[in-house]
C-alpha cells in the first residue's frame, strides 16, 4: 500500500517538475524574442591624426605607432550628430559614445561603410527598393571578422580595409556611418572582442574633421526612410555582464 503511495506521489511530483521546466523554458523563449541580440559600435573619447604606419612620427609613442594614429584632445561629451543606418534601422550616438542596432545576421562579419551621401531607389510611393552611392562620391570600406584563437582561447576581430565595389548599391547588412571618409579613423588589423551572440565593433576613432551638425543635416534627407531604434530603458543582467534592450 506505502509502495503505491509513494508511486503516485512521484509521479505527481515527476508532472509539477515537468509542468515547471515547460513553464520555465516559454518564459526564457519569450523573453530571448522580446530582447536581440546586438551590434555595437563605439566612438573612442579621444580624437586622433592618423598616419601610415611606415612613415610613424618620431614622437609618436609605442601605442600611437600600433594604433596607426596620434592621440590628440579627449572629448568632454559626445554630440549626438552622428548617424548610422543598417538594415532599414537608423540610430545615433547616444552620450555614451555608443550606436546599438538589433542583430540581423548569423554571420560573424560586418561591413562597415563610410559615406555622407546616399540616394534611394524608389520603385511604387514611398517604398525604398535599395540605396545607391554616386561613383565621385567620397566612400570607406571596411571589413571586420570575428575569429576564435585556439590557442589562447580569445576572441578577436581582423579588419581591412577593401576596395569599393563596383556595384553602386549599399548592401542592406552593411551599416553605413553617415560622415566623410576622412572624419572617421578605423584601425586596421586585430583587436580583442569577446564571444557570445552579441557583436561588440572595433573602436572607432574621430578625426578634428567630423563635423556632427553638418553630418545630420545629410542625414535628413533620407531618415524618415528608416525605421528609428528605440532605446527599452529596462537593462537585464546575465551572470557578470549586463545587456540594454532595445525595440526595432
Amino acid at each position: 500500500m506505502n509502495k503505491k503511495i509513494y508511486a503516485q506521489l512521484f509521479l505527481i511530483s515527476s508532472l509539477v517538475c515537468t509542468l515547471y521546466s515547460s513553464l520555465e523554458q516559454e518564459k526564457a523563449i519569450t523573453i530571448q524574442r522580446g530582447s536581440p541580440y546586438l551590434i555595437t559600435l563605439t566612438l573612442a573619447n579621444h580624437f586622433v591624426s592618423p598616419f601610415k604606419k611606415e612613415h610613424a612620427p618620431f614622437a609618436a609613442s609605442p601605442t600611437e605607432r600600433l594604433l596607426g594614429a596620434l592621440l590628440l584632445d579627449s572629448i568632454r561629451s559626445f554630440p549626438g550628430g552622428l548617424y548610422a543606418t543598417y538594415y532599414g534601422f537608423s540610430s545615433y550616438l547616444n552620450s555614451n559614445g555608443q550606436i546599438t542596432f538589433p542583430r540581423k545576421t548569423t554571420k560573424d562579419k560586418i561591413v562597415l561603410i563610410i559615406t555622407k551621401q546616399l540616394y534611394p531607389i524608389i520603385t511604387q510611393g514611398q517604398t525604398v527598393n535599395y540605396f545607391i552611392r554616386l561613383q565621385d562620391t567620397p566612400i570607406a570600406y571596411y571589413e571586420c571578422t570575428r575569429h576564435f584563437d585556439n590557442v589562447v582561447k580569445q576572441y578577436y576581430w581582423e579588419t581591412r580595409q577593401i576596395e569599393a565595389p563596383r556595384s553602386s548599391i549599399i548592401p542592406v547588412d552593411a551599416i553605413v556611418l553617415h560622415a566623410k571618409p576622412n572624419e572617421l579613423y578605423i584601425p586596421e588589423g586585430f583587436s580583442k572582442t569577446i564571444g557570445g551572440q552579441n557583436l561588440i565593433l572595433p573602436i572607432i576613432y574621430p578625426t578634428k574633421e567630423l563635423n556632427h551638425s553638418y553630418s545630420s543635416l545629410a542625414f535628413l534627407k533620407i531618415k524618415k526612410f528608416f525605421a528609428p531604434i528605440v532605446p527599452n530603458t529596462e537593462i537585464k543582467r546575465s551572470g557578470d555582464r549586463y545587456s540594454l534592450l532595445i525595440q526595432p
